[in-house]
């Protein structure tokens, strides 16, 4: 790169843009010619170039209204459709990176690394966009690269020569200053970036740097008449149109690749770093041939002053591939950032002024001092990026597979060796046999694969194998394909014409062969010697020089055709290789194919290897979490345990997991200033990223196959519970709770159950002492609970009503016989075996206990459970023809009553009250309905009906209320000289004397009075009012001195105060009336 000719350069000088935001006087060609900006003054022209298909013209100036608004005008001068499209795609690029606050650093600084658009102006047809000007250069001629044309075409052969090794030596700019640049540089296509915007055209002339009023320098990036909207824009990515400056553009950029991953910031560095561009050609095609052929050389080696951990920065930008360049903005950010603060940190230990900047050697020393930091250390990508063609916990299938396949091809012995891969569906199967692939292929033997699905046609495998062998054969040295030919048409003449009308590429082969129709069913279907014509082929083939061997994929989906021919195959004495894979083994032909190979050819362990796939564990999830969402926030060993659980370690279940943990934001990319990574809430993930239908179908699948006795175990659990309690299932198997335990073990290892410890149980029978155990040591696991919900229903469901019953029964009578206070969990059970329960003491004993439980929801606000159990534990009465004078019976219908008013079903509730009323056997259960209906009659407003019936009900009660409004007078009096009398007791005979025991009837009257004053209160019948509300305060004051009479004296003194405090409104309307 140090020797190319002064030409090359002197051409690349003269093809780049050449902006100068200096006092130029515009370009001198003649062309770019200054034209009027309507409401702006133009002051100067300080770029035109000509070099692209549109002409652009760019003018200094300022606002007509206001001369302070410096600004920017961009326009081709022309009246030019392309030219106005581009003006406006720009305006609206600029825009829309500006106008989101989202995008903007979270300390706003003096500038904006963006220039805001501020108009587009259109005057006849000719469009000029209008953006603010901070001043300033560019960053080629701020930092003085582009040497005068004048000066090197007036000079010498060696005099150029002498220039421009000059140059390539000097830098202009001190290293510090370039990082403050770069940095800054680094902000803006951040913006850009996170703005959905690729600018496709950044190069030192792309670049603006100013001069701030502080004496700070500020960049800007401009120039986005090139830009996309997004990195997916197929149109603004046309591969057979060049976009930006050559000498800047990714090698992706050339054709040969599509990808936005942009370097052109890596070789901007590169050339302010070293005072040279990186590429300067003559030719077009040089340039292409550089970007994707020669790297870029370490600045560090052109310039030993410049620190291996910048020159390092710049490099990866200047990468070749874009995976091998800075995957996130951050990355790049947190690297230039990390060098400013070992230069800050120098100043600071060296008491150097903040704002002074370090000469190049101190600057090379600061950096020797501080020690190497990590170059890309932050660095990741923003989407999960799974390795591909590498194996996670597959090493040992791996290496046992390629052993196997090493014997067989370079064994004495000329045999046929079979190789099965089995496992489950999504266990990588095939993937381990491709990777098997690559390495017999570099073996320079023949290695063929065919694949089988459901639904295929016949030798479906098998004949894609040959058609993939021929092709290679094809593409084979000529003296290998003439004598494969030779082979093969010596042993088959009439067969390969048979041949032909299923696999037409032989006719590639054998031009003879004539050209009939081929490949459909029906032919397929009338070839009677189709295997025998497959096996005679395959033989002639693996009798010549190259071993030949076979993959076929997913064998359980292949036909009987199939199966003969490998048959066929088994005792071929050649060197030839049969790999399988199996998914599932369900399939009759399958099986019996694989069971036949085991007991014929593995007589001797040379001729027949299986290889079983095993779920991945925690420790290949985590290696493979490492290489897929690094670097992570949060402990990956519990995502990967999380995993291993929901998709019990099927490596295409875990990528399922991935994706929709992803999709649902539930798996997320953080970047801020100080770090970037992916991050995750592990209780989120475990809520709400259920297991695919595919997990579970294999799970189910499991459980089938479980041996009786473990079944027998699962059944019992699922009965208990989606949590249960391992002493209950204990005593339900009349096993031990160590035995128990132990038969749970495979379910917990296959992530059937998930373990409870005693201290994290919330379970309903935490807290009882089952087995004899009194106290649980802390951290004892004592409950487990069904990891998938799904599979605890379909185990649910898959057992018969009588089996279910019968275990329902068996857990309600140990829970009984434990422990009554557990009325949920008895009453839950009981209700699912009432079936299969005759004894009716127990019958009555269920109704009483749902009663309880009911209690117990209604409590806990669970209304719509508690109406369930009410309804059970009446209708098990009614059957029972307990429904007269049986208070529990009257107690399930009060309850049922509560609960439908809660849920707002008052008609319902008052039905059901009228019929309590007309069957209520006792004076109290009358009372209670009275209660309840003038209840209803207050929530519905019948304020009417709540009167006329609260007195009736009074009177019912021996409570007689008078009509007369002298009648009402005279009692209200009476009751009021009542009231006077008791609250002038003293002495305890006296309370004695007037002290009145409260019972439950006496409540209820009280409450009905008082809902019946409320009445009468709002629909203001003062005089019936007057007399409820002094028999009311009467009454009050009487129970009152019941407390006192029982112990409570200073509770008495003070609730005679405020019963004086609270009804003296009341007497006051006495007094009135």
């Amino acid at each position: 790169m140090k020797n190319l000719a002064i030409d090359d350069y002197e051409s690349h000088i003269r093809s780049q843009k050449l902006k100068l935001y200096s006092s130029s006087t515009g370009n001198s060609s003649g062309r770019g010619a200054s034209y009027g900006v309507p409401g702006y003054v133009i002051s100067e022209v300080i770029y035109v170039n000509q070099s692209r298909a549109v002409e652009v013209i760019v003018q200094r100036g300022y606002a007509l209204h206001n001369p302070s608004i410096k600004v920017i005008c961009k326009g081709s001068g022309q009246m030019d459709e392309t030219a106005n499209k581009r003006i406006e795609h720009e305006y609206e690029t600029l825009s829309s990176i500006i106008s989101d606050k989202e995008l903007l650093p979270a300390k706003t600084p003096s500038h904006s690394y963006i220039p805001k658009p501020l108009e587009i102006v259109k005057d006849r047809g000719i469009w000029t966009l209008v953006i603010e000007d901070l001043g300033g250069s560019s960053l080629r001629a701020f930092q003085d690269l582009a040497l005068s044309q004048q000066n090197i075409s007036k000079a010498s052969s060696l005099e150029k020569l002498a220039s421009f090794e000059r140059l390539s030596k000097t830098r202009k700019l001190p290293l510090e200053m370039i990082l403050n640049i770069a940095f800054q540089i680094v902000e803006a296509l951040k913006m850009t970036i996170t703005a959905g915007v690729v600018h496709k055209d950044i190069n030192p002339d792309n670049i603006v740097v100013v001069t701030l009023p502080d004496g700070q320098l500020a960049v800007q990036l401009i120039d986005f008449n090139l830009s996309s909207l997004n990195s997916n824009d197929v149109s603004s990515n046309d591969t057979n149109i060049f976009q930006g400056t050559v000498a800047y553009m990714a090698p992706e950029q050339t054709g040969r690749l599509q990808r936005n991953a942009d370097f052109r910031s890596g070789l901007t560095l590169w050339e302010v770093l070293v005072g040279r561009p990186a590429y300067h050609f003559n030719d077009v095609l040089e340039y292409m041939h550089a970007h994707i052929a020669i790297d870029i050389e370490a600045p560090s080696k052109v310039d030993s002053t410049i620190p291996d951990e910048i020159s390092q920065i710049v490099q990866k930008l200047g990468r070749k591939t874009p995976e091998a360049r800075y995957q996130s903005i951050h990355g790049l950010k947190y690297d230039v950032g990390a060098c400013l603060k070992i230069i800050s940190k120098f100043k600071k230990f060296n008491k150097i002024d903040s704002s002074k900047l370090l000469t190049d050697e101190e600057v090379s020393k600061a950096f020797k001092l501080d020690g190497s930091f990590v170059v890309a250390s932050k660095d990741c990508s923003k989407s999960l990026n799974v390795p591909k063609g590498k194996l996670y916990g597959r090493k040992t299938e791996q290496e046992l597979l390629l052993s196997y396949i090493n014997n067989g091809l370079n064994t004495v012995e000329k045999s046929t060796f079979f190789i099965l891969i089995s496992g489950e569906k999504g266990m990588g199967n095939n993937s381990l046999l491709t990777v098997a692939r690559a390495n017999i292929l570099e073996t320079n033997n023949f290695c063929v694969t065919g694949a089988y699905n459901e639904g295929c046609l016949p030798l479906q495998g098998i004949l894609q194998a040959i058609t993939q062998f021929i092709g290679i054969l094809l593409s084979s040295p000529v003296e290998v394909l003439e004598s494969y030919k030779s082979k093969i048409s010596l042993n088959l003449s009439k067969e390969l014409e048979r041949l032909d009308t299923v696999i037409p590429d032989i006719r590639l082969l054998f031009h003879s062969v004539s050209k009939k129709n081929t490949e459909d069913r029906i032919h397929r279907a009338t070839y009677p010697n189709i295997v025998d014509d497959v096996v005679k082929f395959i033989k002639s083939v693996a009798e010549c020089e190259k071993a030949f061997v076979l993959c076929l994929k997913d064998i359980d989906s292949a036909d009987d055709d199939t199966f003969s021919v490998l048959t066929s195959l088994k005792n071929f004495k050649n060197r030839f290789l049969v790999i399988l894979t199996s998914s599932e083994s369900e399939t009759r032909p399958a099986k019996k194919f694989i069971a036949n190979l085991q007991n014929t050819l593995q007589i001797s362990d040379n001729y027949f290897h299986e290889i079983i796939l095993k779920p991945l564990n925690v420790a290949d999830i985590k290696e493979l979490l490492e290489d897929t969402i690094s670097p992570s926030l949060a402990p990956l060993h519990n995502l990967a345990a999380l995993i291993e659980r929901k998709t019990f370690g099927t490596p295409s279940h875990i990528l399922q997991f991935l994706l929709k943990a992803e999709a649902k934001a539930l798996l997320w990319f953080d970047e801020d200033d100080n770090e970037c990574g992916w991050n995750w809430d592990i209780t989120s993930l475990d809520k709400h990223i259920e297991v695919s239908e595919s997990v579970l179908k294999d799970m189910t699948k499991k459980i089938n196959s479980l041996l009786p006795e473990l079944k027998a175990v699962l059944d019992a659990a699922v009965c208990i519970g989606p949590i249960f309690d391992v002493r209950l299932l204990s005593l339900l198997l009349n096993e031990k709770t160590a035995a128990t335990t132990n038969l749970l073990w495979d379910f917990l290892k296959g992530g059937l159950i998930k373990p409870i410890p005693f201290g994290e149980s919330k379970g309903s029978l935490a807290q009882l002492k089952l087995d004899g155990l009194a106290s649980i040591p802390d951290g004892a696991v004592i409950e487990y609970k069904f990891a998938f919900d799904p599979v605890y229903i379909e185990i649910y469901e898959s057992l018969s009503s009588d089996t279910k019953e019968n275990y329902h029964l068996q857990i309600a009578r140990i829970l009984l016989s434990i422990s009554k206070a557990n009325e949920t969990e008895i009453c839950k059970h009981y209700n699912n075996a009432i079936n299969k329960v005759a004894d009716r003491e127990e019958k009555l004993l269920i109704a009483s206990i749902n009663l309880q439980a009911a209690k117990n929801a209604v409590s806990n606000f669970e209304f719509e459970n508690g109406k369930k159990l009410l309804l059970q534990g009446i209708h098990i009465l009614t059957q029972l023809g307990e429904t007269e004078n049986n208070s529990e019976y009257f107690e399930l219908n009060m309850q049922l009553v509560k609960c439908m008013i809660v849920d707002g079903e008052l008609d319902e509730a008052v039905s059901q009250l009228k019929n309590m009323e007309s069957n209520a056997k006792s004076k109290i259960h009358l009372y209670k309905v009275f209660y309840f209906q003038r209840h209803l009659d207050a929530m519905r407003g019948d304020f009417k009906t709540l009167l006329d019936q609260g007195i009736k009900n009074l009177k019912d009660f021996g409570v007689e209320i008078p009509k007369s409004e002298s009648e009402c007078t005279s009692m209200a009096l009476s009751l009021k000289a009542a009231i006077d009398a008791v609250v002038r007791i003293e002495t305890t005979d006296q309370i004695v004397a007037n002290s009145q025991v409260a019972n439950e009837e006496d409540n209820l009257i009280q409450a009905i009075i008082l809902s019946t004053s409320f009445a009468a209160f709002v629909i203001s019948d003062r005089k019936i009012f007057a007399c409820l509300i002094t028999l009311v305060t009467r009454n009050n004051i009487l129970l009152k001195l019941n407390m006192l009479h029982r112990g409570a004296t200073k509770l008495y003194k003070m609730d005679l105060v405020d019963s004086q405090v609270h009804y003296g409104p009341h007497f006051r309307l006495l007094n009135i009336i």
